[in-house]
């Protein structure tokens, strides 16, 4: 769905990607939901049992009503000069083409071929170094994100007693989670952005750097012992989930074959997914050698 979504803004390309991974990401205010609907004395089997009746009722009336039929669809269009991929029939599995970006300026763009025998294996690009790298660097990331997530809660208590200032917090975070969709945009215009005289994959390059380094601050801002500071860290830490998923999933759809971006997608997120268990081993030894200290 990405890559039809992406193939009506062909030159907004990854701030498309961004802000469907934003509104996704947007989506955990509804943990904010289920503390409040809870704590106003509702059932947490009765909140459980009202969410996935609606979304099992939207998603059923979404897929069959509001979804256009004709969409672009870009898995059959050459990324680099937007021809359809049967005009290039004849060509090999990867060529270098012209791509022409905003500014109407060429530059070199790896272009992938759908095309009968032509066809990259899904197989052989699973096993190549570069998505092997890129599965880990998303995997690490996950879990950093994750671990926060299920710190958190601890983090607070240990800076303050006062349990409604702990509960005041977490709605803060709750609160700043749903900013992810207006967030996605900086990813996205920074995905876009072609600067002359650069590497093709400066972009994706770049907002590499600035998540590894936004991983970092809040990393080094959950150590600071300072109540107030965790509210700005609560900003970095949505930056930080925007920028990891909106990379993702541009980087997939830049550098492999869009016939397979999905497969692609979803394979890593599941390896990561697979990762992100070792946060129960963690969070053992938190609770037990550890004492509960969310910092060691």
């Amino acid at each position: 769905m990405s890559t039809q979504v992406c193939g009506v803004l062909p030159r907004r390309r990854y701030t498309a990607i961004s802000v469907i991974n934003g509104a996704i990401d947007s989506s955990a205010i509804m943990l904010l939901i289920f503390k409040l609907c809870y704590n106003s004395g509702i059932p947490f089997k009765t909140i459980i049992i009202v969410y996935y009746s609606f979304v099992f009722g939207h998603g059923l009336l979404f897929t069959f009503t509001i979804f256009p039929k004709n969409l672009p669809d870009s898995t059959n269009t050459d990324i680099g000069n937007g021809r359809s991929n049967e005009e290039d029939s004849n060509s090999s599995n990867c060529n270098t083409g012209l791509k022409t970006d905003t500014d109407g300026q060429l530059k070199n763009e790896k272009v992938f071929i759908k095309s009968g025998e032509g066809r990259i294996s899904l197989l052989s690009i699973i096993r190549g170094p570069t998505f092997i790298i890129h599965t880990c660097f998303v995997s690490i990331s996950t879990l950093r994100s994750f671990i926060f997530t299920g710190t958190v809660n601890t983090l607070l208590k240990r800076l303050t007693n006062d349990k409604e200032k702990v509960d005041f917090y977490l709605t803060i975070l709750g609160l700043i989670q749903f900013t992810g969709i207006v967030l996605a945009f900086v990813p996205g215009f920074l995905l876009d952005w072609y600067p002359a005289g650069r590497h093709r994959n400066f972009s994706i390059i770049l907002s590499f750097v600035l998540t590894g380094l936004i991983s970092i601050l809040v990393t080094v801002g959950f150590l600071i012992p300072v109540l107030e500071l965790q509210i700005f860290n609560f900003f970095l830490y949505s930056l930080l989930r925007t920028f990891l998923y909106s990379t993702h999933s541009s980087f997939i759809m830049k550098n492999f074959p869009l016939y397979h971006a999905g497969a692609l997608v979803g394979f890593s997120l599941l390896i990561s997914a697979v990762v992100s268990l070792s946060q129960i081993p963690i969070f053992a030894l938190m609770d037990g050698p550890y004492k509960g200290d969310p910092t060691w």
